[in-house]
Parts: C-alpha cells; sequence; structure tokens
C-alpha cells in the first residue's frame, strides 16, 4: 500500500516531470565525467596553470581519479537540482489550491517614499544594528507611507500559489546557504512586492526547500542568520512543503519520489567505478 500523502496521479506527473529533467540536465553531466579518461586527469595534473583553477595536486596525489570526477559532478548537480524546487512545488499546490504559478511578475505603483523607507529599514540590516525592525515590522511601516508621487515597480517571485484559505503566497525559493547580498537582496524584492499588494491578503516568504542542518533550533548559518528575518520571513523544509504545498508527510514523500527517479542518474554515476 502506498503510504504517500500524495495522489497517484501527482507522483506520476513529479516522476515524469523529474525523469525528463534528469535525462535532459543530469545524465549528460555523468556522460561527460564518464568519458573522461584517467590520462585526461594525468595530463591535467602536470599541467603547470589550470584556466579554471581546479588544480589541487594534494588531493589528485591521494584520491583515485574516479573519487576526483565525482567531487567535481556535486556542484553542478546541486546547482541544476535547485532548478527543479519551483516546478516540484508548482505541480503539488496546483492539486492542492486554486491557482499555481512558477515565474509570476507582479507590477504596480506605490508610494516612492515607500520605496526609499524600505531602503532605510534595510540599511539597519546591512549595517546588523541592534534596531533593526522585523520583516512584518518593515511591511507595516511602508505601507504606512503616504506620497502623491508614484513610481512603477514590477517584482517576479519564483513561485506564486493562490491558497486554498484565499491567502495569495509569493515565494523567494532559493538556497539554505545565501550570502550577505543575496539574503538582503531577497527581502527588499518581497517587501516591494508587498507594497505592490498593499490591502490584499497576500504574504512573501523566503524558502529554504530543505534544511541541511537537520531542525530548525539547529540551522546555525551566520548570513542567513544575520542578514534574513529568520523568524518571520524564512520558511524551512517542512514549513513549506507541509506547511503551506501540501498536507503532512509531502516533503518526505517528495525526498522518496526523487530517490525513485534518480535511480538512471545513480546508476551512471556507479559506472565511474566499472
Amino acid at each position: 500500500m502506498n503510504s504517500s500523502p500524495l495522489p497517484g496521479d501527482i507522483e506520476q506527473k513529479l516522476k515524469e516531470y523529474l525523469a525528463g529533467y534528469f535525462h535532459k540536465r543530469l545524465i549528460p553531466l555523468v556522460d561527460k565525467a564518464v568519458n573522461t579518461s584517467k590520462s585526461f586527469l594525468d595530463d591535467e595534473a602536470r599541467r603547470e596553470v589550470d584556466p579554471e583553477g581546479k588544480k589541487q595536486p594534494f588531493l589528485e596525489a591521494v584520491f583515485p581519479p574516479e573519487a576526483i570526477l565525482i567531487k567535481r559532478l556535486e556542484r553542478p548537480f546541486s546547482t541544476k537540482l535547485g532548478r527543479t524546487f519551483e516546478e516540484a512545488a508548482r505541480i503539488i499546490a496546483a492539486h492542492y489550491h486554486p491557482e499555481a504559478k512558477t515565474g509570476c511578475r507582479v507590477q504596480g505603483a506605490v508610494d516612492a517614499f515607500a520605496i526609499a523607507r524600505i531602503d532605510q529599514m534595510l540599511n539597519l540590516w546591512r549595517e546588523n544594528s541592534s534596531k533593526k525592525p522585523s520583516f512584518p515590522e518593515m511591511s507595516r511601516q511602508a505601507a504606512g507611507v503616504i506620497d502623491e508621487s508614484k513610481r512603477e515597480i514590477s517584482i517576479q517571485a519564483d513561485l506564486y500559489v493562490k491558497h486554498s484559505s484565499g491567502v495569495s503566497y509569493f515565494f523567494e525559493i532559493k538556497s539554505p546557504k545565501p550570502n550577505k547580498d543575496q539574503c538582503l537582496a531577497s527581502m527588499e524584492k518581497m517587501l516591494r512586492l508587498q507594497l505592490i499588494k498593499k490591502g490584499e491578503a497576500a504574504q512573501t516568504f523566503y524558502v529554504m526547500p530543505f534544511n541541511p542542518y537537520g531542525t530548525r533550533d539547529a540551522y546555525s548559518y551566520t548570513f542567513a542568520k544575520t542578514y534574513l528575518d529568520f523568524e518571520n520571513f524564512v520558511l524551512l523544509q517542512e514549513e513549506f512543503w507541509d506547511g503551506i504545498i501540501g498536507p503532512p508527510g509531502t516533503f518526505q514523500a517528495l525526498v522518496d519520489i526523487y530517490r525513485q527517479t534518480g535511480e538512471a542518474v545513480r546508476r551512471r554515476i556507479k559506472s565511474l567505478f566499472s
């Protein structure tokens, strides 16, 4: 019996999407690595100059070539996998809620002084001031600015979900380990979006689709904890997948689907050692 909380047709849609993406984006990376011969790595190790800055003579002296190839796969794999989360969330959300859309652009005229107020408040975050206001407080202050001078702005959210509760959710789905500039840019972007949606039942969040530390209490990545309103603006792992997108158990069900669909990729990677 299938214990997944997701309906069979939704699981099938996810598997078809991921299988197509893996075949087009991930397996070619592995094939390129498989076709990279040991002699190529030996020649590479002997070169005095590496334009890509990948020379690691001590590691290469100890690690077998296959291990070095797999190490080089990790970063591009992680980057390309990260691009699947938006569509996976859309597929699930579209089943449970009235509307779900990736790459949702929102436009509108806002008070020019409100934009300036957002910039002022974000400077407190940029300086890590003890007086930095919470994300909800920044949104309230910006919305409270009244100015006859208007400014047309356009913001694109990674994912929009018109929730069954009536709330419109706009999400930034990004790395669980952002740098300082990424943190501040995401807060600015979502504060501006809230300004466009002033007076409407709309909420914005920075989504970490998985938690590399396991639990919210254990999460300790310095930039995110310092330059994002972690308590009010960040959704971690199940808080997003189970709390808003789908029913309880959605996150683990999705991991299982990635595992099942990724079998072809794993077999191709294992061929590096054969």
